[in-house]
């Protein structure tokens, strides 16, 4: 059970009481088809809709225009429909330790901002990789990089904000992957 609570011209409205309704499919999985190969999948399927209210939300979009909507079997914020990564990955033995590389993809399937379901915030990709290195008892080296491909994609969007937050100019307040990192890393551990 959710509880909100709305603000309509600088008034507390009363607060909403509702539901939601969510079906789906939640897989982590990890093969191992030869020696120091691993294919890992971590993913989910979801069918998530708001539910149990039996009115409408009143609010007012951002041209100052007046608006009821039901929400009722709207997708739920935040929630993307699908959602997986595969990460394959290959351990390389020494004498003197091992070495591990890795690659990720990652897709996040359409999703919204808030609970109208009007602000789409689309689906993206990832690719990531890395390669550890075990030196002995003590150290670790590491080099990472994530969103190799700079991908453009949205996570989030302002959801205190009812409705499509785009701006009159097509623009929308929204927190946008990071780009392309890169970084190395040496560790010991005592």
């Amino acid at each position: 059970m959710f509880v909100a609570f709305y603000v309509d011209n600088g008034k507390q409205l009363p607060p909403s009481i509702y539901g939601s309704d969510s079906k789906g499919v939640n897989v982590s999985a990890t093969l191992t088809p030869v020696e120091n190969l691993k294919i890992g999948f971590v993913g989910n399927i979801m069918d998530g809709h708001y539910s149990h209210y039996a009115a409408c939300i009143k609010s007012t979009d951002i041209n100052g225009v007046a608006t009821c909507t039901p929400i009722n079997g709207v997708q739920l914020q935040r929630q993307p429909k699908n959602r997986f990564a595969v990460t394959p990955s290959y351990r390389l033995p020494f004498e003197w330790g091992d070495v591990t590389a890795f690659v990720t993809y990652t897709h996040v399937g359409d999703h919204t901002q808030d609970i109208s379901g009007l602000q789409h915030l689309g689906t993206y990709h990832t690719l990531d990789f890395g390669v550890v290195a075990n030196v002995g008892k003590h150290w670790e080296l590491r080099a990472q990089g994530t969103n190799l491909t700079n991908s453009l994609g949205l996570t989030e969007s302002n959801s205190r904000f009812f409705g499509s937050s785009l701006g009159l100019d097509g623009t929308v307040l929204a927190r946008p992957l990071e780009g392309r990192e890169i970084n190395v890393q040496a560790k010991y551990k005592f």
